[in-house]
């Protein structure tokens, strides 16, 4: 017997879609999560300069490099290595070399005005800038419920004050 008084929420509760199939017209959801971090260390760099543990990323031109506390250890895929992005000033900037226990390297030459402390997105919205969960899952060939609940607790929940 059943009373079908429940609902099983699953992914919706992050604002997410569990499939492509779900009628996104029907059924509205708004991301309910950011992942931010800052800007830790900044280095300008000459061409050639090579990144990260195995110097896996090399500098084409004099660039800058962003250093930002979030790797592996956070829940932050090693897989992005080289190849995801982040948000810096609205802007995205790519990841450089290996992602690392610890940090993750960005290239932010071609963005002005960036400074130590200056907000990074990891996945949301920043100014004009917008990077899904959705997106990232895409990168990595599998689905967004694998890279919200791959946040580890290092990762501090901060709730915003509803007004």
């Amino acid at each position: 017997e059943t009373h079908l008084d429940m609902v099983r929420a699953g992914i919706a509760i992050y604002g997410l879609y569990p499939s492509d199939d779900v009628n996104k017209r029907r059924i509205v959801l708004k991301p309910a999560m950011t992942l931010k971090s800052k800007i830790v260390h900044l280095k300008k760099v000459p061409p050639g300069f090579k990144v990260s543990y195995g110097s896996t990323y090399q500098s084409p031109k004099s660039t800058t490099i962003a250093s930002i506390p979030v790797g592996y250890a956070d829940g932050f895929n090693r897989l992005l290595s080289s190849r995801g992005h982040m948000l810096v000033r609205g802007r995205r900037a790519p990841i450089v070399g290996r992602v690392c226990m610890d940090q993750t390297m960005l290239d932010v030459g071609h963005i002005s005005d960036v400074n130590l402390e200056d907000e990074v997105v990891i996945f949301g919205r920043q100014g004009d800038g917008f990077i899904t969960v959705d997106e990232i899952a895409a990168s990595l060939n599998t689905i967004n419920y694998e890279i919200v609940s791959a946040l580890t607790a290092r990762v501090p929940i901060i709730y915003p004050k509803l007004s």
